[in-house]
């Protein structure tokens, strides 16, 4: 019976990873199809002051703030978590790094943006990949912040879209890529 039991919840488990993959690679697919008309919908948007915010938003998913202000929230409550939030981190943006230079998409509007003396292409959005690499780390370390940490995710990765720096296809790709790195790389228990 217990066996019987088992199977039946790894199989439900199962099925259910299949329904989350299928709809992220649904939305995924459906989101190339509105990647111009989001751009021209965020071009329409003439208020200076909530592109600012935007610009801020979007500053907030750099590296260096990402680690800076994450380390310090785990050093106040539980450390063993700092290495697998590097670690995450770290391993999502060599997979963004990867990709944009195989893909090698132009950004939004023709932009040119450099980072480390090479030119930056759109997809992924590394800002997105890393606001949401760190989150099942601190979903673990700090749950009862976990909505906090899905807001700023999600944030960052609108910020991106709004400030035409990366395409909404970009954006999704980027947090499912974090995402998924940082939750395989991630042991059940630390």
């Amino acid at each position: 019976m217990k066996k019987q039991k088992k199977r039946v919840k790894k199989e439900l488990f199962s099925s259910r990873k299949i329904i989350i993959s299928a709809v992220i690679a649904i939305v995924f697919v459906l989101s190339f199809f509105l990647d111009e008309y989001i751009l021209v919908y965020t071009s329409s948007i003439q208020n200076q002051l909530f592109m600012d915010v935007m610009e801020v938003i979007s500053h907030f998913g750099s590296i260096l703030i990402v680690l800076l202000i994450m380390t310090t929230a785990l050093m106040r409550k539980d450390r063993k978590y700092i290495p697998w939030l590097w670690g995450c981190v770290i391993t999502a943006m060599l997979a963004v790094f990867l990709l944009k230079l195989g893909v090698a998409r132009p950004r939004p509007l023709d932009q040119l943006f450099l980072e480390f003396g090479l030119i930056s292409y759109s997809f992924p959005s590394g800002h997105t990949a890393l606001a949401f690499s760190v989150l099942p780390v601190l979903d673990r370390a700090l749950p009862r912040l976990k909505s906090v940490w899905i807001i700023y995710a999600v944030l960052v990765g609108l910020s991106r879209i709004f400030i035409q720096a990366h395409y909404l296809s970009d954006v999704i790709f980027g947090a499912v890529l974090g995402y998924g790195v940082a939750a395989l790389l991630l042991p059940r228990k630390v």
